[in-house]
């Protein structure tokens, strides 16, 4: 538990939550569910959180633990919030899903294991809320638990109405991976060919640099940034690790960062630090398309001064 939090700070809602039914089951209920084993679950994570916080203290920088990994996410998601309907849908497909299954009774929502499932199915829909925004990969820590919930409940119809499931379905849901069949495909290839299961454009991309002698030291990614992992080498700028964060000029103040304004930090790089070899992906935008100044500035520089 206290590995997910460290991971995705927003986990901490769901394992609270989960912490808070503990808490209800022992105290007014029948349950055997002890007040040590609610104890236990939270020491289990503390664990793990004091474990990260440890080297921090022993160099007495604590307080940089604390920013970066607590403040900084708190203020990226407060500055960066979405519409409420953007935020809408997925709320409103997991509270029609449950009211579904609730009225048509597929699901035993007296059953603990169900139970547990939704509070920390509820645990997760409020970090997205209290966070403000949802990115396509922010729900694979909403899956896992729903589509459990999903199976159950298609389980439950299967088993009343016995429908007769034609073979072609059997073999629809067998094509619905496919995509990551084609994965393993290229995982495979580039093992025969290269002799690395290491694959895709942010290794082809820092291997291309070393094969043509290009320069490994002071250069810059705006995309394929494992890049600089694959070279041995660090970024320009603290700012530049990832790409986006040129234009996060609400984080700088977590890294003492001496630049304010994301155009600064932009013409800093560009312009006094002048990186050798740069990294782009032709025909798509460096910078978000809200990022207008940003985006002009770049292109118009790259035009100029790089091939």
């Amino acid at each position: 538990m206290g590995a997910t939090v460290m991971v995705k700070l927003n986990m901490a809602f769901p394992i609270l939550f989960l912490r808070f039914f503990l808490c209800y089951e022992s105290i007014f209920t029948n349950r055997k569910t002890s007040f040590v084993q609610v104890v236990l679950f939270g020491t289990g994570a503390l664990t793990v959180i004091l474990a990260t916080v440890t080297p921090y203290f022993l160099n007495d920088i604590t307080y940089t633990w604390w920013e970066s990994v607590i403040l900084a996410p708190l203020e990226y998601t407060e500055a960066r919030r979405y519409s409420v309907f953007k935020l809408a849908p997925i709320f409103v497909i997991t509270a029609v899903f449950l009211f579904y299954a609730h009225k048509s009774k597929n699901l035993d929502f007296k059953n603990r294991n169900i139970q547990l499932l939704l509070i920390t199915i509820i645990g997760v829909l409020f970090s997205f809320a209290k966070g403000g925004r949802i990115n396509g990969h922010y729900l694979i820590q909403l899956h896992p638990m729903l589509l459990i919930l999903v199976g159950v409940v298609v389980n439950n119809l299967i088993t009343v109405h016995k429908p007769k499931i034609p073979a072609y379905l059997a073999v629809i849901g067998l094509l619905i991976p496919a995509e990551s069949y084609l994965e393993y495909v290229n995982v495979i290839n580039n093992k025969i060919e290269k002799g690395t299961i290491f694959n895709g454009e942010g290794f082809s991309t820092s291997q291309f640099i070393l094969e043509n002698q290009l320069e490994t030291k002071n250069v810059l990614f705006f995309e394929y940034h494992i890049g600089y992992w694959n070279l041995g080498t660090l970024p320009p700028t603290t700012a530049s690790t990832h790409p986006s964060n040129i234009c996060r000029d609400e984080l700088f103040t977590f890294f003492k960062n001496p630049r304010k304004k994301s155009i600064e930090e932009l013409k800093f790089i560009m312009e006094e630090l002048q990186p050798k070899t740069i990294v782009i992906r032709t025909g798509k935008r460096i910078f978000d398309k809200k990022e207008v100044e940003e985006n002009q500035y770049i292109d118009d520089y790259l035009a100029k001064h790089y091939a």
